[in-house]
């Protein structure tokens, strides 16, 4: 199991984009089918769900973008000392 989130933490950040790009193009996909002049009205669920997972994705990414990039020291003595401050 550990393995597995190791992997998921790895590959979030590449992985990220690619399913936000997939839902905006659903997105898109889904205002230009939808007939012109016909006016505002409330968002689907379909749509609400897709908005939902491109800020999932992209709140996960960025999460694991800054967790793989970074020391592993929690103390701020520690970080400076490690940098020479």
């Amino acid at each position: 199991m550990a393995g597995f989130l190791f992997l998921t933490l790895t590959f979030a950040p590449f992985l990220a984009p690619c399913v936000s790009v997939i839902a905006a193009v659903a997105l898109a996909r889904r205002a230009y089918k939808r007939p012109p002049g016909s006016g505002w009205h409330l968002p689907s669920a379909t749509t609400c769900a897709l908005v939902a997972v491109m800020a999932g994705a992209a709140a996960f990414g960025a999460y694991a973008w800054g967790l793989m990039s970074g020391f592993y020291i929690l103390d701020p003595d520690q970080l400076c000392a490690s940098r020479g401050l």
